[in-house]
């Protein structure tokens, strides 16, 4: 018997019991109060039992999107891991690489240093798909020695690289969207954001904006992720962009992960 139907059937013994009060004697309404008794004790019984149910259903679903979170943190430090690994700023070969792009432009974090190196790696990068059966993170110095060869996430792992290996700091973004996975490297920027599409200010690209708007085009765009606080902005350095800080691919779903290991 379904809950709607004893429901029904209890109001509708209710309603009979209270048409029999009238011309009733004194052990008629002891019966009826009796029954009156017996159809509210099964109401509470009926209400206790749909509660209990649907704390039920509810603790079915928090455990179910507990263990969907644990599986995507799984996921997720497997994936740090493997990309944290992949970066060696300190290797011979990315130091040695990274500063014969930078010595163009000496000087402490000039921001024409990432520039150069951005711009030079875009421009000789050759895509080539992971082997068949998983994700294959590149270490930086792998990809240097291959020629610069390797899919999205080992542009963004050599990338961050040598950034890291000229004093800068940077991140590998991991996107998703329906069906699919990108992933490129963010440069920090630092402290300092004015209204429009260029930045100013911060310990690295000082002049980052100025350049942009005066040296090249006076209109173009700059996406960066800004974080908690006004001193963490990242600028994207995406490949397939056609100029540091260029427009973010579409994701549903971001994941940052930083040289040290942490991510967010």
């Amino acid at each position: 018997m379904t809950e709607k139907v004893k429901v029904f059937l209890l109001a509708a013994s209710l309603g009979v019991a209270m048409f029999a009060l009238t011309g009733c004697s004194e052990g008629d309404w002891k019966a009826i109060g009796q029954t009156l008794d017996e159809l509210a004790a099964q109401g509470r019984e009926i209400r206790l039992q749909r509660e209990a149910e649907q704390r039920e259903r509810q603790r079915q679903r928090e455990a179910e999107e507990k263990q969907t979170r644990r599986q995507y943190e799984v996921k997720i430090n497997e994936l740090t891991k493997n990309v944290t690994q992949a970066i060696k700023p300190t290797h011979p070969t990315v130091r040695t690489y990274a500063l014969r792009l930078a010595r163009q432009y000496p000087g402490p974090r000039n921001p024409l240093q990432v520039k150069r190196i951005w711009y030079h790696v875009k421009r000789n990068w050759r895509y080539v798909s992971d082997p068949r059966g998983g994700d294959y993170f590149a270490p930086a110095n792998e990809t240097i020695e291959a020629g610069l060869a390797g899919d999205c996430d080992d542009f963004a792992i050599l990338l961050a690289s040598l950034i890291e290996a000229i004093g800068g700091d940077a991140r590998i973004v991991l996107a998703f969207g329906p069906g699919s996975g990108h992933a490129y490297c963010e440069l920090w920027m630092g402290m300092g954001v004015r209204d429009g599409p260029a930045i100013r200010g911060g310990p690295y690209y000082r002049e980052y904006g100025e350049y942009y708007d005066t040296l090249e085009k006076k209109d173009v765009d700059m996406y960066w992720h800004k974080g908690p606080g006004q001193d963490n902005c990242w600028l994207n350095l995406d490949w397939w962009t056609d100029y540091p800080g260029g427009p973010f691919v579409k994701a549903t779903r971001e994941v940052f992960i930083y040289p040290d290991g942490t991510w967010e």
